[in-house]
């Protein structure tokens, strides 16, 4: 199963990840707007903070570091600028996408933490 998206949220989740690519390191700000769109969607949509829980460093396969990570999760997927607008459903995110999934966590997330230091 994929995500409903209707083709103009598609769209505009496709150009939220074009501004916000994985080497940018604004997945703060792809997430505090790709979550409205999310939410026309699935209203129980939200954001969680993706942190190490072992080591200091998240590491992606894809070749980029953080210390931490913020992902969109609506109708059981994980959207982000490692996944695209079509997400990976969320029990396969974590091995799909990191080197040493298993010493990551995910955390809530306010997402008015963020507006009030940007």
């Amino acid at each position: 199963m994929t995500i409903s998206w209707l083709p103009a949220q598609l769209e505009a989740v496709s150009e939220v990840l074009d501004r916000y690519p994985a080497e940018s390191n604004r997945c703060e700000s792809a997430a505090r707007e790709l979550l409205p769109i999310a939410r026309q969607l699935e209203v129980a949509a939200r954001a969680h903070k993706l942190v190490p829980v072992e080591g200091r460093f998240l590491v992606p396969k894809r070749g980029v570091r953080w210390w931490e990570h913020v992902a969109v999760h609506v109708q059981q997927h994980v959207v982000d600028a490692l996944t695209g607008a079509h997400g990976t459903p969320e029990q396969s995110y974590l091995d799909q996408h990191y080197l040493y999934p298993d010493r990551l966590a995910w955390r809530d997330w306010d997402e008015k933490e963020v507006a009030v230091k940007q």
